[in-house]
């Protein structure tokens, strides 16, 4: 009895979307035809579980619901139906200063740093790397993206700057309605790059050709690069073996990806993570940590 139950409604719901437009006829159940201005069908599916129809309406039809149920009704035959009003959103990441829904590299995070990239975990957790000095020192506090208020999680692995190999902090994503995707990075609104692969410094030579994608910068940045071996002190502490590259960066570029381009088109290899700038007199030049010391200041085994 179920099973024929199910059956129809599952017929129900193709002949519901055909009415709209949105499914291939074909469904040997008839139903008359109604417009989307008196039906703004927005979802349409089976809950199995609880063996009944659901049908989602556009949010702002709710105040027309005494209307819309009859003909809910009169179109799933007697079906069991539980109607409700949705709001259908497409998660995208239109620009690199905006929300990213899911999570991605390259775009900005609290407020003003730059979000490395998700990864995978070999117990198969989700997070996401981060800059140090932009999340602050510690652990257990909120980070958030685009804004530090837009919460996504917390701080889970931060070693001390004082004497470290990389600028890198460890993140959780804890909020439920934010996923993150892994290996990947703003390349353009709505597209992302595909982190192939990771490689250490001893496989970046000098004048090697790579790209940042900042936050705060509009356009990807290339470079190359010029040192390796590089120990930066500063206020914070001393960072060893880093790397410098010609590529330009700014103020909210802290955190953000380098990687390199693949003769594969969209896919990259990750280098490491953007630090700073070391300025000269007239002169700078940007420094990053590479990824064998953001590997192993975080204690990183990844799921690839």
């Amino acid at each position: 009895m179920f099973l024929d139950l199910l059956h129809a409604m599952h017929v129900t719901v193709t002949e519901i979307m055909r009415l709209h437009g949105l499914a291939a006829a074909g469904s040997p159940t008839a139903a008359p035809a109604v417009s989307r201005d008196e039906l703004p069908l927005a979802t349409c599916h089976v809950d199995e579980e609880a063996k009944v129809l659901v049908v989602g309406l556009a949010a702002e039809s709710a105040a027309d619901a005494a209307r819309h149920r009859p003909i809910v009704e009169r179109l799933t035959g007697g079906a069991p139906v539980r109607l409700t009003y949705v709001r259908v959103v497409r998660d995208g990441a239109p620009s690199k200063k905006q929300d990213a829904r899911p999570l991605w590299g390259g775009v900005r995070m609290n407020t003003d740093g730059t979000m490395n990239v998700v990864v995978r975990q070999q117990d198969g957790s989700v997070q996401v790397i981060a800059s140090s000095h932009v999340v602050g020192p510690g652990t257990g506090q909120s980070v958030g993206q685009a804004a530090t208020s837009s919460i996504y999680g917390r701080v889970i692995t931060n070693p001390a700057l004082g004497n470290r190999r990389s600028d890198s902090a460890l993140t959780s994503i804890t909020n439920r309605r934010i996923n993150g995707e892994p290996y990947k990075i703003w390349s353009a609104p709505d597209e992302a790059f595909t982190v192939n692969d990771f490689v250490t410094s001893t496989n970046t030579p000098v004048g090697m050709a790579i790209c940042m994608q900042g936050a705060q910068t509009p356009e990807l940045q290339r470079g190359g690069i010029l040192n390796r071996g590089v120990t930066v002190t500063d206020s914070r502490g001393t960072l060893v073996n880093q790397v410098y590259a010609s590529y330009t960066a700014q103020g909210g570029d802290s955190g953000a990806p380098v990687f390199y381009l693949t003769f594969e088109d969209g896919h990259v290899v990750y280098v490491g993570i953007h630090v700073g700038r070391v300025i000269d007199d007239d002169k700078e030049v940007a420094f990053y940590s590479p990824w064998e010391g953001v590997r192993d200041d975080l204690d990183l085994v990844l799921d690839r």
